[in-house]
């Protein structure tokens, strides 16, 4: 859910045209930073600026034209044109140099819970074999130890 909404934020950049920076900072107590973004979101895009976007799933075609487009125009192009953040253009140019075009095909998203899932399993197996093996070392040495002391109970037995 987003922190404020649209008319909110709609009201904020109007109220910041009229009075200025120090002005709409006081009354409403948000940065000047995010100030300046919505001027800019507001600017460019009019109130659809404000509207939340849908995630979109980009082919690796679209993705690799995005980049040659933000290579030639630039990220304010990029960001009228396909209304997308050069941060995310950014990451997929990161990817491509990193990983080829098999890397943009990719979902690379959120956290890889079924590799630490099957880590953890692996590695209580790990341990388990261990704690056996110590055990039956443990058992092995004691039942040396028992037949060491017999045989030097005997040898002392026969002196």
């Amino acid at each position: 859910m987003a922190k404020y909404t649209m008319e909110f934020k709609l009201e904020v950049v109007k109220y910041f045209k009229e009075n200025g920076k120090a002005e709409t900072v006081k009354k409403y107590n948000i940065s000047n930073t995010a100030i300046y973004k919505w001027e800019h979101l507001y600017d460019t895009y009019g109130i659809e600026g404000f509207k939340r976007k849908t995630v979109k799933k980009y082919t690796v075609e679209e993705k690799l034209n995005i980049i040659d487009f933000y290579k030639k125009e630039g990220k304010i192009s990029v960001q009228k044109k396909y209304n997308i953040s050069s941060t995310l253009v950014n990451n997929w140019e990161r990817i491509l140099l990193e990983q080829g075009e098999i890397g943009l095909s990719k979902d690379n998203r959120g956290r890889k819970r079924e590799n630490a899932i099957m880590k953890d399993v692996n590695q209580s197996e790990d341990l388990l074999a261990e704690v056996q093996r110590l055990r039956m070392e443990n058992a092995y040495l004691k039942k040396l130890h028992a037949l060491v002391q017999k045989r030097e109970k005997k040898q002392r037995k026969k002196k």
